[in-house]
């Protein structure tokens, strides 16, 4: 807990993201990833893979683009920076474990950046239209990467406007962000990868069904190319007589210059 605190003191981030809870979510999700390091291990190897595969399928290697980079705990750090001459990540919070891993790699940069361009407004309790994403257009971008950035855009608009607008309307919102994202995703000419939890089940002791649910305001999945399941929160994390999963896609689109799916 001490560890926390102290992360929390001195990771530095916009103070809209500390009002909105996001750099203490950040914190727990390390503290999360410790105690359920072996539950975790099959994503967080599974997610590296595809990230490694579309390297290999990306031909022009100037940037590459991260976005929802985090902690890196699933990002193949070292293999992006052989492979490009500038890789960019992109988070609300880079705590300072990430900040560590890359002090060695002159070609990294932290980017501090809303995705969506919508967060600093509902800090303010006002729901605004999302903006494109702007290092999305760049020219230089050869590869984009998603990473389990999705399913959380719509979290913190949804949590901290509930009750201030209404309800039609908020979930009209976030399904908007959703698609927005998706998008800008897709008008981009870089090679895209998007790899995002669609989809959480809780299940009893016994490994039976009790909840099912989109984590993507019930919109259509996005077409995968690979799926597989996240143990994000096995038995006791959360419950002792429960355990939570995630169903996680990856989707692979060539950019302007070719590649190929996966």
């Amino acid at each position: 807990m001490i560890g926390e605190a102290l992360a929390w003191l001195a990771t530095p981030c916009p103070f809209y993201v500390r009002r909105l809870g996001l750099l203490t979510e950040s914190i727990a999700i390390s503290a999360r990833h410790r105690r359920c390091r072996a539950a975790w291990a099959p994503h967080l190897a599974a997610t590296r893979q595809v990230i490694l595969d579309a390297i290999a399928r990306t031909p022009r290697r100037r940037t590459a683009l991260v976005m929802g980079s985090g902690a890196l705990l699933d990002v193949p750090l070292e293999e992006l920076a052989d492979a490009f001459e500038r890789v960019l990540l992109v988070d609300l919070v880079h705590p300072w474990t990430a900040r560590l891993k890359t002090r060695h790699l002159p070609q990294v940069m932290h980017v501090t950046d809303d995705v969506t361009g919508t967060l600093e407004a509902v800090a303010r309790g006002e729901l605004v239209r999302p903006r494109p994403f702007p290092l999305l257009a760049d020219p230089e971008v050869d590869l984009a990467v998603s990473l389990n950035l999705l399913s959380q855009i719509p979290v913190v608009p949804v949590r901290r406007l509930d009750g201030r607008i209404d309800d039609a309307r908020l979930a009209a919102a976030a399904q908007n962000l959703v698609k927005s994202h998706l998008a800008d995703f897709d008008r981009s000419r870089a090679a895209t990868l998007l790899v995002s939890d669609v989809e959480r089940v809780v299940t009893d002791r016994n490994g039976q069904e009790i909840e099912r649910a989109s984590l993507i305001a019930d919109l259509a999945e996005p077409r995968a190319d690979r799926e597989w399941w996240w143990d994000i929160a096995p038995a006791p994390e959360i419950d002792s007589n429960s355990s939570e999963r995630r169903r996680v896609v990856a989707r692979f689109v060539p950019g302007a210059f070719g590649g190929e799916s996966l």
